[in-house]
């Protein structure tokens, strides 16, 4: 066997497996919450449409250019579609992460998108079916961090350049009336380079000024909206609350909800051990030495806090997390000026500003952290691409066992793996072990993924009999009688549905043309 061309290999079998586990977990996805609501706007013609959208962006939010999205994917009732585009979007953002890390480097590249597809299965289920797993969420929180790769690349790509090409105004449009925090991020991206074009140039391309044109265009129509203001009026008593009370008050609740399950702890505790090794190899001062002795002790306590659950360990892992990620952004930021390249500085710095821009907003959740997750990846699989690469993807599957916490089956194959990496790292067969942790990662990914496949699967049974009940129940027209469904088995893989509240209740009955007044009710399945 050729090691080496079974090595530059793998990475890409990992990115098509991720790919694949991916698809088939989304064949199980079905409407959750606001899916409901949104999937009647095209159902009584185009001016329905529009009136709605206006509706929408003067009473309820500014991200008409998402919603209007989601709708057209979600008309018919159908999810099918979203389904194609949803796939597309997890796969690209996961294959752009690796891209701004490595380039068109191959070998660096081929590191950087194994590191991607197993920091992305890192993050929770609790966070991921709110902001990945429900069209509406996917849509709001997925799509938008896209955008913002996307963005970056391609103006990183056409930073020498004279001219930015049409799509690259397009996107950052697009980009910047996105989401509130994708599109501050992305805003500060095209500030950021043309900064850099001034500085490389010694002037200012009218290409550059229409892209920050059209980005400050975008991001005042998302925050300009009316709806926005009315929304305000929701939370009395957050608003009522001075500024820094109000801080104060956000900012425990978002240290909390960061450094959970429900946040992404999982990808943290990477980001950590990644910091701590590179450290490790590049202990050329005091700083270097201070940063792995905090990642190393974070990392630790957050992989113990994954097994334990209890919450004490959160007075380590946030300050170490802090301090390790203020000190790589100030290290980062030499290597930024002699590289004339800002990536790593922003993407490490970044996760941490949009969370504390959150500390402002009366409204947080697992899904607003997803924009820093992915983020996260991009510094992480740069400290893992040192020269020695063996090391950083043992280290990488080492971390991604203890924190995936596979089944009996799994777990025996990759200790079998550790013990041939042992094997191995005594023979000095470096590209056997490279080989090895790639595998380990590969198993690694499909037993994670591969519990929630059957997370959501178990469920859609449950989802096409109630479907069944509601055509059943449709073609009798005998609205007196109650209508009969059934709760899902696993509350774990889902988002809201209607028994959870009112309000999306009603909009279930009215995307599938259930009377208001017809009662449904709810058993659980024997």
């Amino acid at each position: 066997m050729d090691l080496v061309k079974t090595r530059n290999k793998l990475p890409y079998f990992i990115f098509i497996l991720f790919v694949l586990m991916q698809a088939w977990t989304l064949i199980y996805i079905v409407q959750f919450g606001d899916d409901y609501y949104y999937t009647t706007f095209l159902s009584n013609g185009i001016r329905h449409f529009i009136d709605e959208n206006v509706l929408h962006y003067m009473q309820t939010n500014g991200r008409a250019l998402v919603h209007i999205l989601d709708e057209i994917l979600l008309a018919n009732g159908t999810v099918f579609l979203w389904k194609i585009i949803n796939l597309a979007v997890i796969s690209l953002t996961v294959w752009f992460s690796a891209k701004l890390v490595a380039g068109n480097d191959k070998k660096q590249f081929d590191v950087a998108l194994a590191v991607s597809c197993v920091a992305f299965t890192a993050i929770s289920i609790l966070n991921l079916r709110q902001s990945v797993y429900w069209a509406t969420g996917s849509m709001n929180y997925l799509f938008p961090v896209f955008l913002t790769l996307l963005l970056f690349y391609k103006l990183r790509k056409n930073v020498s350049s004279d001219r930015l090409s049409p799509l690259v105004l397009i996107i950052a449009f697009f980009a910047c009336s996105s989401t509130e925090q994708a599109a501050f991020a992305s805003l500060i991206t095209v500030i950021l380079f043309i900064y850099t074009s001034v500085l490389n140039k010694k002037r200012l391309a009218p290409s550059y000024v229409l892209c920050l044109l059209l980005a400050v265009v975008g991001f005042i129509l998302l925050f300009a909206a009316p709806g926005n203001a009315i929304r305000k009026t929701y939370y009395p008593d957050f608003y009522s609350m001075p500024f820094l009370k109000r801080i104060a008050y956000n900012l425990p609740r978002i240290i909390s909800l960061v450094f959970s399950d429900y946040g992404f702890s999982s990808v943290i505790a990477i980001y950590l051990s990644a910091s701590a090794l590179f450290n490790l190899a590049h202990g050329k001062n005091h700083l270097n030495k201070i940063c792995f002795f905090f990642s190393l002790a974070g990392a630790i306590a957050l992989i113990l806090k994954n097994y334990l659950g209890t919450n004490i360990l959160l007075y380590i892992s946030f300050p170490c997390t802090a301090i390790s990620i203020l000190i790589n952004f100030i290290s980062s930021i030499g290597d930024a000026c002699r590289e004339h390249d800002l990536t790593i500085p922003f993407f490490t710095i970044m996760p941490v500003v949009l969370q504390g821009a959150m500390l402002v907003s009366p409204e947080f959740g697992p899904r607003t952290t997803l924009i820093s997750a992915v983020m996260m990846i991009v510094p992480t699989a740069k400290m893992l691409l040192f020269p020695k690469r063996s090391v950083a993807l043992v280290t990488l599957a080492f971390v991604a066992f203890l924190l995936f916490r596979p089944p009996l089956a799994v777990t025996v194959m990759a200790v079998i793996s550790f013990l041939a990496v042992a094997f191995f790292v005594a023979s000095k067969k470096h590209e056997a072990v490279i080989v090895t942790a790639i595998f380990i990662c590969a198993i690694l990914v499909f037993s994670r993924q591969f519990t929630t496949v059957h997370g959501y699967r178990e469920n859609y049974v449950i989802h096409k009999y109630n479907d069944e009940k509601v055509a059943q129940y449709l073609d009798n027209s005998n609205f007196t009688l109650p209508l009969e469904q059934y709760y899902l088995s696993n509350d774990v893989y889902k988002y809201t549905m209607p028994y959870d509240d009112p309000y999306h209740a009603m909009w279930y009955k009215i995307s599938r043309g259930i009377p208001q007044s017809v009662e449904i009710v709810y058993s659980d399945k024997k």
